[in-house]
């Protein structure tokens, strides 16, 4: 996975907690405006957040796939679900 631009990003912090930076409001208010649409997330295992703009084709079909393989292989697993940010809050990603 790359970062930047309008593709798929892996959010990297310590290794351990990325799933919780999930929480963090004023991260994602920042990050915003630097993808096509909403953004929509996926936190497979704690080690592992990924995002992409909503309005980016290759950008969630990568997350999806990636969120797939590390939920199926992690030793920390949480869901493979994707999550859209919208008001100010996660919601499920259903697509449309």
């Amino acid at each position: 996975m790359r970062s930047g631009g309008t593709g798929p990003c892996l959010l990297l912090a310590d290794g351990t907690y990325e799933a919780s930076v999930l929480l963090v409001d004023k991260i994602w208010e920042r990050l915003a405006p630097t993808v096509e649409g909403e953004i929509v997330a996926a936190v497979p295992a704690r080690y592992a957040l990924l995002f992409t703009g909503s309005g980016s084709e290759e950008g969630l079909s990568e997350i999806r796939k990636e969120a797939r393989r590390i939920y199926a292989e992690a030793p920390y697993a949480i869901s493979d679900t994707l999550l859209v940010r919208r008001g100010g809050s996660w919601q499920t990603w259903r697509e449309e």
